[in-house]
């Protein structure tokens, strides 16, 4: 069996392609009486003919760069694709703004530190605080 034959028959016991078969060329002569597919098993366990690992893509450089926007670098002005509003919606933003400043409100309530709840209720609903801190200070002028 030639040895072109041999890499043939490798490869479809093997299940990968003829390219992906190595034989040792110490071997040849030994190799071309070799015609049976036990054989060549016994060899391929031998490591004598040897299967070629596959070569996949790395993901170091896609790692790297995940630690870099994690950092906050890549983010630039060049880099959005997205509008503003596409990237962060400003309905989110706006939620998680109301929810900071009704949970603060709540904790002052159950402290029973300030009266006129739901005066400040209505003016966090109505956008009147532009931050929790804004909110802060308005209770602080209010109240003292």
């Amino acid at each position: 069996m030639t040895i072109k034959k041999l890499k043939n028959t490798a490869s479809k016991l093997l299940k990968c392609g003829s390219n992906k078969i190595k034989i040792n060329p110490i071997y040849y002569s030994f190799l071309k009486s070799e015609n049976n597919r036990k054989k060549i098993i016994d060899l391929f366990k031998k490591r004598i003919i040897i299967k070629k690992t596959i070569k996949g893509v790395s993901s170091y450089r896609k790692k790297l760069r995940k630690a870099k926007k994690q950092s906050g670098l890549k983010r630039g002005i060049g880099r959005r694709k997205g509008t503003k509003n596409a990237r962060k919606k400003y309905k989110i933003l706006w939620i998680h703004k109301i929810r900071n400043q009704r949970k603060l409100l709540k904790m002052f309530r159950n402290k029973k530190q300030f009266l006129n709840y739901k005066i400040l209720l209505n003016k966090i609903k109505g956008n009147f605080f532009s931050s929790t801190k804004h909110l802060l200070e308005h209770m602080k002028l209010s109240y003292n």
